[in-house]
Parts: C-alpha cells; structure tokens; sequence
C-alpha cells in the first residue's frame, strides 16, 4: 500500500490498519538488556511482595470521595 492513500481509507479500515501496524509491532522481538530484565524482574519482585497496595476498589472510593468534596 502506497502510505499516501492512507487518507482515501475509511475510518474503519484505517482502524484495522493500525491494528494490523499495532500487532506487527507487538510480534517482533525487541530484546531487552540484562540491566533491563533485572530491573523489571526487581520491580515485579517488590511489587508482589509489597503490604502497600492498593485495590481498585479502594481507589475508585477515594476518587469519589474527593470528587464529593
């Protein structure tokens, strides 16, 4: 496809195009450094491990509440 006739594309084949481009993108395999994975692997680590999360719940009543206010 010629990248200028994207404009001649109704709105709904537009969507599906950058669907397609979107899932391309998701496909590839972008490697991640070693620092990388053990930073993310780190950050998982204390994410499961932490005693301060928060529900959705709770965040959607906090959020209420101040939007009452």
């Amino acid at each position: 496809m010629d990248l200028q006739n994207y404009r001649d594309l109704s709105t709904s084949e537009k969507v599906l195009l950058v669907e397609e481009i979107w899932d391309s993108i998701a496909e590839d395999k972008m490697a991640l450094t070693k620092q990388q994975k053990e930073l993310l692997d780190d950050r998982l680590k204390t994410y499961r491990t932490s005693s301060k999360r928060t529900t959705w719940e709770t965040i959607k009543k906090n959020v209420r509440a101040k939007k009452a206010k």
